[in-house]
């Protein structure tokens, strides 16, 4: 419970930053680049009309989905966040805490967590809730995190950046360990691939742009989010 209040301080302060970093702000080729790819995938493996978000964070995808004329409701542990997504019209996210079953709708047809199951602990009691969730066939997606990519760790540690605090690695998965997660709770998977890699990052500015990026998401096999599309059997 300590470290669940210290990410909710985290994601307190820095809310108004974090809105406004991870998806207004449209000149970091990073935030564009991901923003394709997540769009790219929903369009892909979203099937029927119902959509759960854990992890809701401040409603951007919210906003998106119900704009697409999907039934949304998302979950989030942090007020701040959700106060943010109430400010975008996304009312039916509320808060609450994705390891409680309670939090969870029955018989959606997606659920979809982006970026934040890297921050969850007990996954597989989450992927357990998801199970019980889904309708037979719906679908589950998921974009984390991944630690296969050793170098990146290092590299943010050496940067002083607090992601390592929040993400430690136990937290974060290789595509082997999700995988066996998946296929223990009975998930069939669709796809599961890396992308966004992380070395835009540490490349001078001047050659930072979204040509630059989407060459090294295309041709550099490891990046430092993994995608992954499951579904219930």
């Amino acid at each position: 419970m300590e470290k669940d209040k210290e990410l909710i301080e985290a994601f307190t302060r820095q809310a108004d930053f974090y809105d406004w970093d991870r998806y207004q702000n449209l000149q970091k080729p990073s935030n564009i680049r991901l923003k394709q790819l997540v769009e790219r995938d929903l369009d892909r493996y979203l099937i029927g009309r119902s959509v759960f978000e854990i992890a809701a964070g401040t409603g951007y995808w919210g906003r998106y989905l119900m704009d697409k004329g999907y039934r949304y409701r998302g979950v989030e542990i942090t007020p701040a966040f959700v106060d943010k997504a109430h400010e975008k019209g996304v009312l039916t996210e509320r808060l609450g805490d994705a390891r409680s079953l309670d939090s969870y709708p029955r018989e959606v047809d997606n659920i979809i967590c982006i970026k934040a199951f890297s921050f969850i602990k007990d996954p597989v009691n989450v992927l357990s809730h998801c199970d019980k969730s889904l309708r037979k066939g719906g679908r589950l997606l998921i974009w984390y995190y991944n630690k296969d990519f050793h170098i990146l760790n290092f590299l943010l540690k050496l940067k002083g950046t607090s992601i390592p605090k929040l993400t430690p690695l136990e937290l974060r998965h290789s595509q082997k360990e999700m995988r066996q997660m998946l296929n223990h709770e009975g998930f069939r998977i669709l796809e599961l691939q890396d992308y966004i890699n992380f070395s835009y990052r540490f490349i001078p500015k001047f050659l930072r742009n979204n040509k630059v990026v989407h060459w090294m998401d295309d041709h550099l096999k490891y990046g430092w989010i993994t995608f992954v599309a499951a579904e219930k059997a």
